[in-house]
């Protein structure tokens, strides 16, 4: 017979040793367990100029505080209970994190466009990483500041044209046995 044994809930350790289960509340009320001032984060993005603009937006947004919400029939009511208030990553993480990337490389739709009209997937999906990965060498070739990390920004064709299920040649069997597990809850 199978028996049941409830373990309890591990707690995790902030900054001055302090404990809690949930990774939020300990992050907001005590702060990582390790400082890391007076570091600040050096991105690096490549990607089209909508999508460098959607980073710097998305920083923006991370940056401040993010309050917990939720709609309720018709009605924001404040959901701070459940999921607790982001008071913003340098709050949080005392590390600063331009808004603007240090770095910005370019890729022009005509770029990406050019090599997403291959019928076959794999190959598709192999020259658009080509084109990117050949941004990245040449700019670590040419410049001397270096990303601590690098933001890949790739446009909803190319989401579309090189996932699973896109047009173009089969699913390796790995795969296509991958996606009928997941359809199925496994």
């Amino acid at each position: 017979m199978n028996n049941l044994e409830y373990l309890e809930e591990l707690q995790l350790v902030f900054e001055g040793n302090q404990k809690a289960e949930d990774p939020r509340d300990g992050l907001v009320l005590f702060g990582p367990y390790e400082k890391l001032e007076p570091f600040k984060v050096i991105a690096g993005v490549i990607g089209r100029n909508e999508g460098i603009e959607r980073y710097s937006s998305f920083v923006q947004e991370l940056s401040s505080p993010i309050f917990s919400k939720k709609k309720i029939y018709g009605k924001v009511k404040d959901d701070y209970i459940q999921r607790p208030n982001f008071p913003g990553f340098e709050a949080v993480f005392g590390v600063k994190w331009p808004h603007e990337p240090q770095v910005q490389v370019k890729i022009s739709q005509k770029e990406i466009d050019s090599n997403l009209t291959n019928t076959k997937k794999s190959k598709r999906t192999s020259d658009i990483v080509d084109v990117y990965l050949s941004k990245l060498f040449q700019y670590k070739e040419e410049e001397d500041v270096t990303p601590n990390i690098w933001f890949i920004i790739v446009p909803k064709s190319v989401f579309l044209k090189c996932r699973p299920n896109s047009w173009g040649q089969e699913l390796s069997s790995a795969t296509q046995k991958y996606l009928d597990m997941h359809k199925d809850g496994q």
